[in-house]
Order: structure tokens, then C-alpha cells, then sequence
């Protein structure tokens, strides 16, 4: 995993988990730094991205990039 990476990010929901769509922005010894693209967490208004532990970060795989049509959000990389 590497920064601009697309990943799934699993965040709290009032029914259960949910993993959403971000993008790795950085990393620190047990966190990794992600923007969610999907649902903002509130630590993200104030950084610009959450942390969160890498139990909770998958790497989207290319045939789900091309599945569902994420090419855009990889040509537009920050």
C-alpha cells in the first residue's frame, strides 16, 4: 500500500460496520492516514484526513477498479 492508493475504509455505522471508498494520504507507526471520499469523518474537517488502523484499510484490487469504473479517481490523484 502506498499514498494515492484506493482503498476500502471501514467506518462505525448506527447498524453495524460499513467499508467505504478512500485514498491513502500518509502513514504513521500503527495508522494509516486516509481521505474518505464516500463519508467524511469528523477528524477530517479538521486535517484533511482520519486515521485509522490498518485492520480497518483494504487495498482495492484492480478488477474492482475496473468493475466499477474508479479509473477516474485514479487519473485524478491528489
Amino acid at each position: 500500500m502506498k499514498i494515492n492508493d484506493l482503498v476500502w475504509i471501514k467506518q462505525r455505522d448506527y447498524s453495524g460496520d460499513a467499508w467505504v471508498l478512500g485514498r491513502v494520504k500518509g502513514f504513521t507507526k500503527k495508522m494509516i492516514k486516509c481521505e474518505d471520499l464516500f463519508r467524511p469523518e469528523i477528524t477530517q474537517d479538521k486535517n484533511g484526513v482520519g486515521n485509522f488502523l490498518p485492520k480497518n484499510v483494504q487495498l482495492i484490487t484492480e478488477q474492482e477498479i475496473k468493475e466499477r469504473n474508479f479509473e477516474k479517481l485514479i487519473q485524478d490523484k491528489a
